[in-house]
């Protein structure tokens, strides 16, 4: 079975799915194909799709799955790689509406020499890359390395303890704060750092982050936050009111625009921030890492190549 997913952004990828189902109905590949097709207006005919599913049918699917075609999101990257499966990874593009920027493709491109991920630029890449999957897949295991997120743990439990800047509060607890999907997949990944910790999360109230984060502690923060200055006032009085409850020692995210009004009043507060870009950023910043670098205590970037774009960047690995 093929399962294929685009993930849970806003824009379709209409182009993806249209291929997947031109191929079935040219005989090019098997009919045995299922796909979680989101916000996208086209429905393929030829196999059967959900727009959306919950984390433990989700992961079922990964699981079942011969082979797993998937846009190039981190989140939906990391959910396979959790569970064995290299996915075939295809990029979302700007020119066709699919994305604010190219950073899946930059961030493929910059995988690529390592040969550890299997991605296609275009049609024929991907059907070959889904006829040869056995060969492909053998050859990317034997070249892949999923060791990178010690260096970051240990950065991340060096400069994360201690009270707050203010001296007051616990000594040793995170406010976690994250967007849903990739955002909230990273930060989760990190949990030989976070793990044996007190702490709480703030993120959207999705399928994903209530299947991933399931017995943790978390508030719900208002969502949509891309050019919404609504939930940006709302979410400010929201970290107001959580951040003066909890009183963490220090706050952590991978972005993506609910990190601004935490960070912000953090800044007042006087409490710890550290901010992680998220791992498909590798030409610049994210507008929510722009936004939070002028009162981040720690900016760490998962590309050595950004240390150069500003003073306060720093290096120490990446999350897989």
């Amino acid at each position: 079975m093929i399962f294929v997913t685009v993930g849970t952004e806003k824009f379709p990828f209409d182009r993806l799915l249209r291929m997947m189902d031109q191929a079935v109905c040219r005989g090019e590949i098997g009919p045995d194909v299922f796909a979680q097709i989101g916000t996208s207006p086209y429905e393929p005919v030829h196999f059967r799709w959900s727009r959306f599913l919950s984390f433990t049918e989700m992961a079922d699917l990964i699981r079942r799955a011969d082979i797993v075609v998937s846009h190039a999101g981190v989140g939906s990257l990391l959910k396979c790689l959790e569970m064995g499966k290299t996915p075939i990874l295809f990029p979302r593009r700007v020119a066709f509406g699919e994305q604010v920027d190219d950073h899946q493709l930059e961030f493929l491109e910059k995988m690529a020499p390592e040969g550890s991920l299997i991605w296609a630029r275009d049609e024929r890449e991907l059907l070959a890359h889904i006829r040869h999957y056995p060969e492909i897949v053998l050859r990317s295991e034997e070249r892949k390395s999923l060791s990178r997120g010690g260096s970051l743990v240990a950065h991340l439990n060096l400069v994360s303890r201690g009270p707050g800047l203010s001296g007051v509060g616990p000594k040793d607890r995170l406010c976690l704060v994250c967007s849903s999907g990739g955002h909230c997949s990273e930060l989760f990944y990190l949990r030989d750092f976070w793990s044996a910790r007190d702490r709480f999360w703030v993120t959207f109230e999705r399928e994903d982050t209530v299947g991933i984060l399931k017995g943790e502690t978390t508030y719900d923060a208002h969502a949509p936050t891309n050019r919404n200055l609504k939930n940006l006032f709302r979410n400010t009085f929201l970290a107001w009111r959580i951040l003066r409850k909890e009183r963490p020692s220090c706050i952590i995210s991978t972005g993506a625009g609910v990190a601004v009004p935490f960070f912000y009043v953090g800044w007042v507060l006087k409490i710890k921030t550290i901010f992680i870009e998220t791992l498909s950023r590798v030409e610049d910043l994210s507008l929510s890492g722009r936004l939070v670098y002028p009162v981040a205590d720690v900016f760490l970037s998962q590309w050595p190549e950004l240390t150069a774009k500003r003073r306060k960047i720093e290096f120490h690995g990446q999350v897989i």
